[in-house]
C-alpha cells in the first residue's frame, strides 16, 4: 500500500514538473513574441522619426527661403515709399529693379504627412509629439490663406495697374535677372534661369508714376499683406523647432 502511494506521488511531482515545464515554455514564447513585436515597433517609430526629420528641415528651409523673399519684397517696397515721400533719386535701373521686387509671390508648400489618416501617428510614443503633428495643418493654413490674398491682389489689382502706367515687360525682365531672388525659388538654386525677355523700347520715367499715380498705396498693401504673412510663417517656424527638438529627442533615446 505505502509502495502505492509512493508511486502516486512520484507520479505527480512528475506531472507538475512537466507541466510547470510547459508553462514556463508558453510564456517564454510569449515573451519572445512580445519583445520581437516591441523590437519591430520600435525600429518602425525609428524610421518615421528619422522621415520626420528630414520633412521638417526640409519645411524649414523652404519656409526660411519664403521669409526672405518677403523682407526683400518688403524692404524695395519700403525704399520706393522713401522715394515717394522723401524725394529719394534713385537711377532708373535701381528704381525698376525694387519695384519688379514688389511683384514676386513666395509660396509656402510644405512636405505635409497626414499621419492620422494612415494611422501612423500613433506609432509614435511621445504624445507632445504626436499632438504637434495633428496640429501642423491647421498651422499651415493661415500662412497659405495669406499667401494667397497677395497673390489675388497682385494678379487682379497690382499688375494690371503697372500695365496701365508702366511696363511689367521690363519689370519682369529684372525679376528674371535677379538671382538673389529667383535663385531662393528654383529648386536647383545653383541654377540661373536662361529666360531672357528684354526690356521695353518705351522710354520710362519713374517720376511720372510715382507722383501721377497711386503706386504708394499698392506698396503700402504690399508691406502690410506681406509682413503680416511673415510674422504668421515666424510662429510656424517656431512650431517645426518644436517638433524638430521633440524628434531629435526621441532619436537620442
Amino acid at each position: 500500500m505505502k509502495a502505492f502511494f509512493n508511486n502516486i506521488k512520484e507520479r505527480w511531482v512528475k506531472y507538475l514538473i512537466e507541466t510547470f515545464v510547459i508553462v514556463i515554455g508558453i510564456l517564454g514564447a510569449f515573451a519572445i513574441e512580445s519583445w520581437g513585436e516591441s523590437r519591430k515597433e520600435n525600429e518602425e517609430e525609428h524610421r518615421l522619426l528619422i522621415q520626420l526629420k528630414q520633412e521638417y528641415e526640409q519645411n524649414l528651409s523652404q519656409l526660411n527661403s519664403k521669409i526672405s523673399i518677403r523682407n526683400e519684397l518688403i524692404n524695395s517696397a519700403e525704399i520706393l515709399l522713401e522715394v515717394i515721400d522723401k524725394k529719394k533719386t534713385l537711377s532708373q535701373d535701381s528704381f525698376d529693379l525694387y519695384l519688379s521686387r514688389t511683384l514676386v509671390t513666395p509660396t509656402f508648400d510644405p512636405v505635409n504627412n497626414d499621419l492620422a489618416v494612415s494611422g501612423k501617428l500613433y506609432i509614435l510614443n511621445n504624445e507632445e509629439l504626436r499632438i504637434a503633428l495633428s496640429h501642423w495643418s491647421s498651422n499651415v493654413l493661415d500662412v497659405i490663406e495669406e499667401e494667397e490674398i497677395w497673390l489675388g491682389y497682385r494678379d487682379e489689382h497690382y499688375l494690371p495697374f503697372l500695365i496701365e502706367h508702366y511696363s511689367v515687360r521690363t519689370l519682369m525682365s529684372h525679376v528674371w535677372a535677379d538671382f538673389e531672388i529667383t535663385g531662393q525659388v528654383l529648386i536647383e538654386k545653383a541654377e540661373q534661369s536662361n529666360i531672357s525677355m528684354g526690356k521695353s523700347n518705351r522710354k520710362l520715367s519713374y517720376h511720372d508714376l510715382i507722383n501721377d499715380t497711386p503706386l504708394e498705396d499698392h506698396l503700402a498693401i504690399a508691406i502690410t499683406t506681406n509682413n503680416l504673412t511673415n510674422l504668421l510663417s515666424i510662429t510656424v517656424k517656431e512650431r517645426i523647432q518644436d517638433m524638430l527638438d521633440l524628434i531629435n529627442s526621441e532619436l537620442q533615446k
